[in-house]
């Protein structure tokens, strides 16, 4: 089993000004269920937003539209571009973390 299967939800908690807080809940972070919709709330405010997706196996999806890409002979869903601003994301969350502040 993938440790990331033994995680039944994820919080974060994202300060925007002191007084105030945005909190995303992902319920299943990292491997979606084949069978049931995926939910995530965002709450700001006092108030709590759900936000459920259909269900869906979303490696399929992944490795659909990039073998379609690849055989349509157009962009990728998801440019390298994409990726690489998920990476500066991550490093200033670890830079964050290590200064226990937004870098």
């Amino acid at each position: 089993m993938d440790h990331t299967q033994y995680i039944p939800s994820f919080r974060i908690t994202m300060p925007t000004r002191p007084t105030s807080a945005i909190r995303p809940i992902i319920e299943i972070p990292f491997n979606a269920p084949p069978d049931k919709p995926c939910r995530i709330w965002h709450q700001q405010s006092g108030t709590t937003e759900e936000i459920r997706f259909a269900i869906c196996d979303q490696h399929a999806i992944q490795g659909d539209s990039f073998a379609r890409a690849i055989l349509d002979d157009t962009p990728v869903p998801t440019p390298i571009d994409d990726a690489a601003a998920n990476m500066r994301v991550l490093e200033q969350i670890v830079a964050s973390a290590r200064i226990g502040a937004w870098a």
